[in-house]
């Protein structure tokens, strides 16, 4: 029963990042049908993300009441229906509306998850966790390469996201008397969820090495969405690839976040989580590189953006599974759903300067901003490991 409920545990990771690539590797074809301004991608992230920040604030209250499962469950639920009003979006004023359950939703599943796993599995599954998390992001791409090549455009690219959604949901649905009957490790009998102590914002902030640590959730989702949410913008603007090319290019991206992690739950065993995040560090200095070296070459920035994705994937679960050792398992959901509001907060900044940048200026400093984000991660993540080493 324990593998079966881990299966939907790590399917419900996969809903979670079909949303999360959609938009970005579509905004191209949605931009130009409704024939808007480029930035105007901002509005889309910045409401998508506030819901993730409401729900990240709230989400510690609703998991400790009403529990992971039914949370999860209906979290996934409305990520699907809202998959589904994005398909059928008269106009843009719509498709925005439709971005606050999104986000919601997904901020949600992300903390309630995230804590789920950290209390009870091992790094391994982590990693493997946020693995499937890769598979969700990288299979939004193809769905919409497939759709527009078939004639049904970006639409068509949300009504399948749709379908894979919804069978998501019903898959945890139907898991739900499963959760306190499964036994983990080697416990004898099955647990019940453990409860945490809710803390205050700034009872939080209280706790040594989680300002720091807010810090890295912030750049590490900063790279993700300049690469995820305007890779395929630069290739279509700067490179002149078409829509669909550009999304096959970007899936170099999200297989390299999918290897990444994989690779990352591989080496849990032999590796504490502290090196593979280090190690991370260094494949994305890698890749940024190739990304300057790509300015002369789509394939190669393909490339760049795929070693850019396996050296940042492995960051965000590894800093993740840590959090009870870091702040104690008793403020771990606290602390987890603080992480899950500081990721949705980079994740609405960054494509706001980008988006701004990039109207006035042009998609030419894509290179630039990567790198800058990147160099921030690299001392934000020297800074907490000084930290938490002191405390210890």
């Amino acid at each position: 029963m324990a593998t079966l409920l881990l299966i939907v545990i790590y399917a419900a990771f996969i809903a979670l990042g079909i949303p999360d690539s959609l938009f970005g590797t579509a905004w191209p074809a949605i931009y130009e049908e409704w024939n808007l301004p480029i930035s105007y991608s901002n509005f889309v992230t910045i409401i998508c993300s506030c819901g993730g920040l409401v729900s990240g604030a709230f989400s510690a209250r609703l998991i400790n009441h009403f529990g992971t499962k039914w949370v999860t469950a209906v979290s996934v639920g409305l990520t699907a229906v809202t998959l589904l009003g994005c398909a059928v979006s008269p106009n843009f004023i719509w498709f925005c509306l439709l971005m606050i359950p999104l986000g919601v939703g997904g901020g949600a599943v992300d903390s309630a998850l995230n804590n789920y796993v950290a209390l009870h599995l091992s790094a391994r599954h982590m990693s493997f966790l946020h693995c499937f998390y890769g598979v969700g992001i990288t299979v939004s791409p193809a769905l919409l390469s497939l759709a527009i090549t078939s004639g049904g455009g970006w639409r068509g690219g949300y009504y399948l996201a749709t379908i894979v959604q919804s069978v998501i949901t019903l898959l945890v649905f139907l898991s739900i008397p499963m959760w306190n009957k499964v036994q983990w490790g080697n416990k004898e009998e099955p647990q019940e969820e453990e409860k945490g102590i809710t803390l205050s914002i700034r009872e939080q902030m209280r706790l040594p090495g989680l300002l720091g640590v807010v810090g890295v959730f912030v750049f590490s989702c900063s790279i993700e969405v300049i690469c995820g949410g305007w890779g395929s913008t630069y290739l279509v603007e700067f490179h002149g690839e078409t829509v669909d090319a550009a999304a096959r290019l970007l899936l170099f991206y999200y297989v390299g976040m999918t290897l990444g992690r994989f690779l990352s739950g591989v080496l849990a065993k032999r590796m504490k989580e502290w090196a593979i995040i280090y190690t991370g560090l260094s494949v994305v200095g890698v890749g940024v590189v190739l990304v300057f070296v790509g300015i002369w070459s789509p394939i190669v920035t393909g490339i760049a953006l795929f070693f850019v994705g396996m050296g940042n994937g492995p960051i965000y679960p590894n800093f993740m599974h840590l959090t009870p050792q870091n702040f104690g398992r008793e403020y771990s959901q606290s602390a987890m759903s603080t992480q899950v509001t500081a990721a949705y907060t980079g994740i609405m900044l960054t494509p706001i300067i980008f988006g701004v940048v990039a109207q006035h200026i042009g998609t030419h400093i894509f290179p630039y901003f990567l790198g800058g984000a990147v160099v921030l991660l690299f001392t934000s993540t020297v800074f907490v490991y000084g930290k938490l080493k002191r405390k210890k």
